[in-house]
């Protein structure tokens, strides 16, 4: 079977902010996107209690776009590589969906 070798959640979120940095010429709102640095390794118990502590949530999308459009206020990007399982939970996902 061949093995098809595809970008890295990493890459493609590296690639992401890389087009948005060329296109915010043409869309300076792109200049607002943010990545949303809620990992971290979780090596072991007490680091994750530390996250969780310091205001770590799991399910948090990976990326958000702070701009109001068409009566929404902001978008919320979760990047997966493919094959890749997106972590949001629906509960947290329907919470402000009108």
């Amino acid at each position: 079977m061949l093995k098809c070798n595809y970008p890295s959640e990493f890459q493609e979120q590296c690639a992401l902010f890389q087009w948005a940095a060329i296109e915010a010429k043409h869309y300076p709102v792109l200049d607002l996107l943010f990545a949303i640095p809620n990992g971290g390794s979780r090596r072991d118990a007490i680091e994750g209690a530390n996250l969780k502590r310091s205001g770590v949530k799991a399910g948090i999308p990976d990326i958000f776009l702070p701009a109001a459009n068409k009566g929404r206020h902001g978008l919320f990007i979760e990047l997966k590589s493919r094959g890749g399982e997106s972590l949001c939970k629906p509960k947290w996902n329907d919470r402000g969906s009108a």
